[in-house]
């Protein structure tokens, strides 16, 4: 039995406390509640990714864990991009939900007009990457670009 299951022995007895059948063993599953939040394994991830790349060019993984049980719903991460830089209407990138893998979704990747991904200003927002988990009142950490 696992550690953390609890393991109980009962048995029945009469209206005087006499034994009448053999002891059983009862075992208590303590369910998981949702109360950790994901993180995401480091504050900094460097992606790279040759300019003029095909569409679905892998850039880079984002990764996070939840301590929260992974067989359920409070574990279980889920990523999105929730902002890119610099702007573009239509997103240079996507990410894979489960897995974190970022890759391209646009073709014309060019580094003389967009040299970093980050090449950020103060009127831009920075980019910013949520990990959340999939539990009743899930939790989320925010990752923003550098």
């Amino acid at each position: 039995m696992a550690n953390n299951t609890p393991e109980v022995k009962a048995h029945a007895v009469d209206m005087n406390g006499i034994q009448v059948e053999s002891p059983i063993d009862l075992y208590i599953y303590v369910i998981d509640m949702n109360d950790n939040r994901p993180e995401f394994h480091n504050q900094v991830y460097n992606g790279s990714v040759p300019e003029g790349s095909k569409p679905g060019t892998h850039v880079m993984r984002v990764t996070a864990h939840d301590a929260d049980d992974d067989t359920t719903a409070n574990g279980i991460v889920q990523y999105r991009i929730l902002s890119e830089t610099p702007h573009n209407p239509s997103h240079m990138f996507t990410i894979n939900r489960e897995t974190g893998d970022i890759v391209t979704v646009a073709a014309g990747l060019d580094r003389e007009n967009k040299p970093t991904l980050n090449n950020w200003s103060p009127t831009e927002p920075k980019p910013r990457y949520l990990c959340t988990d999939t539990g009743n009142g899930p939790h989320a950490d925010l990752l923003t670009g550098l």
